[in-house]
């Protein structure tokens, strides 16, 4: 036979290390570890299952161990130190902290009150609820919230976002791809590896969640996701616009257990402030708000009243810094008021959606 047809182990090697990583991660076998050393491995395994940025390659040059040990150790069959693996681990996340990029979110008073919501729900083990207009930044303070690491380089909170369709089912294969759970399991088996994955000291997070309610099976999502919550023992945040809170109302179905258990709610008001847009404004320059006029202020106040969201703000500095990229200087407050302006040309009408009269 041709020698070109047994290629050399090295290649074989090389092969494996490419691959994508599949190998199924069992918590019930790693239950006689401590949590200290059990949780980073799970929380490890569910950050690199199927991710095509992670490779059997890339794992041993991050921790140091190769596929065959972190296959055994994933499964709780590794005869070696677990104690081991899980302080490489914990290494590996303390160098990527210590590199890692500046945060981008803007702690405006709005993002600040989800925060403190979300700590809060977290610390205490209950619930918050956040209602609030679209583009309000509910969204980027929860993915912000959800990148961070505890002391023990653990991710603080398990974040998905509600699908408009596919009832519970939809939110356990969320629930499955984040935590890295095969989503064909059987439907019993999956919410113990969910329960088991999520973990009492981490926050459940469920964005987007006026979906759930625009279906018949709405009310079953949330009671799954509290059934979750109460076996885990852990915290939850509920994110929506004031829909949620309407269907809440208008439907049939009592949801007295999962409003009890809901100890911080909050809502994002309509009205945004200065307080809210200038942060995000003063960002852009290095004297902060300073390097505007007063009349282009007060322009900008106008955009963020008539929008009620932060989007319009965040759209017009955009628009002001491509305009000075492309003059090849400064961004100062002429490209401000020139995107301002161009803005109010190019969406100077107004569309309501009305619930009965619709597009007018």
């Amino acid at each position: 036979m041709p020698a070109d047809l047994h290629p050399a182990p090295a290649a074989a090697e090389s092969e494996v290390s490419a691959m994508t990583i599949r190998v199924e991660c069992r918590p019930d076998r790693l239950a006689f570890l401590s949590e200290d050393v059990r949780d980073p491995i799970v929380a490890f395994h569910a950050e690199i299952l199927g991710n095509p940025a992670w490779n059997w390659r890339r794992v041993r040059e991050a921790i140091g161990y190769d596929n065959s040990t972190m296959s055994k150790a994933f499964r709780g069959i590794y005869t070696g130190s677990y104690e081991n693996i899980a302080t490489a681990i914990a290494s590996f996340y303390d160098r990527q902290a210590q590199v890692a990029a500046p945060d981008e979110l803007v702690h405006t008073p709005i993002v600040k009150t989800i925060w403190s919501a979300m700590d809060y729900a977290r610390a205490n083990h209950t619930g918050t609820l956040v209602i609030g207009p679209s583009r309000t930044g509910k969204t980027a303070t929860a993915l912000a919230y959800a990148a961070q690491r505890d002391k023990r380089r653990l991710p603080v909170c398990v974040y998905i976002a509600a699908w408009p369709s596919g009832g519970v089912a939809s939110v356990r294969s969320a629930l499955c791809r984040r935590l890295g759970i095969p989503t064909r399991l059987n439907p019993a088996i999956a919410d113990e590896k969910i329960i088991a994955g999520i973990g009492r000291n981490r926050l459940l997070i469920v964005d987007e969640a006026h979906r759930l309610l625009g279906s018949k099976s709405g009310s079953k999502c949330l009671d799954y996701v509290r059934a979750i919550t109460d076996e885990v023992k852990c915290g939850f945040a509920i994110l929506a616009t004031a829909r949620f809170e309407e269907a809440l109302l208008e439907s049939a179905y009592m949801f007295e257990q999962l409003i009890g258990r809901i100890e911080a709610p909050i809502r994002v008001g309509e009205q945004i402030g200065p307080g809210d847009w200038q942060p995000i404004v003063a960002q852009f320059f290095a004297d902060g708000l300073q390097a505007l006029r007063e009349d282009t202020l007060q322009a900008l106040a106008r955009v963020a009243a008539s929008s009620g969201h932060f989007a319009s703000i965040v759209h017009v500095m955009h628009l002001a810094q491509r305009d000075a990229s492309l003059q090849q200087k400064p961004l100062c407050d002429a490209h401000v008021r020139k995107a301002i302006e161009w803005r109010r040309q190019k969406f100077n009408q107004k569309f309501f959606i009305q619930r009965k009269g619709g597009l007018k």
